[in-house]
């Protein structure tokens, strides 16, 4: 009992320290993950209630990536000029809105739109909440690490908890889920704007006995350096979320293919097991690593990412993928929190929004193009070429991360 008291308290010591308004963009991260996670669903609302083609609903669902893509860069951009506050209470009356239209538009064109503007709202919202949840931090890389390691388990949490409740309404009625799911995002809109806007402070601002010139000329010197740091960021994100982002389309065939006496169940098991480990080792595990050099740590990430596919290739037996898993998970857990706080980190003051906003863009991007590129390979290459292709991605990463860790 004592080793069990003592492993609960030092597990809990992992979400202690935060301040009230830390907390209330992790509750809403949490919440809009839940009402949000009905765009995993709507491919389905389509095809079966509206009877629309199933290429035509793709293309639809493809709308919503687009719109994710310019969701970053305008949430970051307008919490650098105004409140990100304001920013995220307009995002959810955005979301709330556009569901509440699913209810009546039929039109596959205005539906598309609709989505289109959802995407932005989405993704807009992840930005100017996490800007304001981390400019509330403590002014410590490791408490801002922290924030950033419960606003993925809150918004994992969310969606598992979404897939639960929305798989059983969905085989009722999804005008139900639509009209909820846009009031509850109407009233926390509501509720946001009638909340005392926060003052953000700059983390480092010039205090008077110090040398504005040497200030200015060291100043200079950073911004190259981060510059430099930032752009090996992005790009390693880019391809690394192309790596992320077979989940949704070529891993789950590849499970079905290989155990076929499973069928869709395997996919669900380890997207189930993913979403477990995420919630219950992301804060703990990536907290461990807070002090090591960031552009390392995301070449880890990168590269164990990259490795747990390169393991299906040899994913005979269900005990390595579900190793594969595993690894796949711990190197998600690590890399795009690190990478996130990274480009938070290295944007200046008066940019952090514009740099969180950047990162969204970059790896919506990803995240949009990553599916035909996958499927394209997995098809004309075979299935085994993409997890070769996958390892070596995390593999060149690593290198170069390690190679320009001074830039972090």
């Amino acid at each position: 009992m004592t080793i069990v008291t003592f492993t609960i308290k030092n597990y809990l010591t992992h979400y202690s320290g935060l301040n009230r308004f830390c907390w209330q963009g992790i509750i809403l991260g949490f919440i809009e993950a839940i009402l949000a996670a009905i765009y995993y669903f709507l491919s389905i609302y389509f095809v079966d209630v509206l009877h629309i083609n199933i290429s035509i609903a793709g293309m639809m669902i493809s709308c919503y990536g687009l719109g994710t893509i310019i969701g970053g860069y305008i949430g970051g951009k307008l919490s650098d000029n105004i409140s990100p506050q304001t920013v995220t209470m307009m995002s959810l009356l955005s979301q709330a809105i556009t569901f509440l239209v699913l209810i009546k538009i039929v039109n596959p064109t205005w539906i598309a739109i609709d989505l289109f503007i959802l995407g932005i709202a989405t993704y807009s919202f992840l930005t100017s909440n996490s800007v304001f949840t981390l400019a509330h931090c403590k002014n410590s890389g490791e408490d801002k690490l922290k924030v950033i390691n419960i606003l993925a388990v809150a918004s994992n949490l969310g969606m598992g908890l979404a897939a639960l409740i929305i798989g059983e309404l969905a085989e009722k009625n999804f005008q139900y889920i639509f009209y909820s799911s846009g009031s509850l995002l109407l009233i926390l809109a509501i509720w946001l704007m009638f909340q005392p806007k926060q003052l953000i402070k700059n983390e480092n601002q010039p205090t008077l006995n110090k040398n504005l010139l040497e200030e200015n000329l060291s100043e200079s010197a950073k911004i190259n350096a981060n510059n430099k740091g930032l752009i090996l960021a992005f790009i390693c994100l880019f391809f690394t979320g192309m790596i992320v982002s077979q989940l949704s389309t070529t891993y789950s065939i590849y499970l079905k293919e290989s155990f076929p006496q499973m069928g869709m169940h395997a996919f669900s098991f380890f997207f189930f097991l993913n979403t477990c480990l995420v919630v219950i080792f992301q804060n703990s595990l990536v907290n461990q690593f807070s002090n090591y050099n960031k552009l390392i740590m995301i070449g880890v990430g990168s590269f164990l990412i990259g490795f747990g596919m390169l393991l299906l290739n040899f994913s005979f037996f269900f005990f390595i993928a579900l190793l594969s898993c595993v690894i796949y998970s711990a190197g998600e857990m690590i890399f795009f929190s690190i990478v996130q706080l990274f480009c938070y980190q290295q944007g200046r003051d008066d940019r952090k929004g514009s740099s969180l906003g950047a990162y969204r863009m970059v790896y919506a991007s990803s995240r949009f193009i990553g599916p035909t590129v996958g499927g394209s390979i997995y098809y004309y290459l075979g299935r085994h070429s993409l997890w070769y292709i996958s390892g070596l991605i995390g593999f060149v990463f690593l290198l170069l991360c390690n190679h320009f860790r001074k830039l972090s």
